[in-house]
């Protein structure tokens, strides 16, 4: 499970600072895989790829602030590079 890899990921010692995620996985849910990592691991920003969730989820996620951003499909590679400027930004400024 993904959660696990996480897991050994920080008993290996490597410090995640950011998890992009597709919303839909084998398995598990985008949504889900990630409130799973923020409960254990509340520092690790995420960023969440979605050409499939609704706007009440999206909408949810960022409010609780498991997600930093939310990109829709198709993505631009921009974009996407600047959702990860913006949590690199906010892990050094400390927030």
């Amino acid at each position: 499970m993904l959660t696990q890899r996480v897991e050994e990921l920080a008993r290996e010692g490597v410090k995640l600072i950011l998890i992009i995620s597709d919303w839909l996985m084998p398995g598990i849910k985008g949504d889900e895989f990630l409130e799973k990592v923020r409960q254990q691991y509340p520092d690790i920003k995420a960023v969440m790829i979605t050409g499939q969730a609704d706007e009440a989820v999206i909408n949810r996620l960022l409010e609780t602030g498991c997600v930093t951003d939310v990109i829709e499909k198709p993505w631009d590679p921009e974009r996407l590079m600047e959702a990860v400027k913006k949590c690199c930004c906010e892990k050094q400024d400390g927030s």
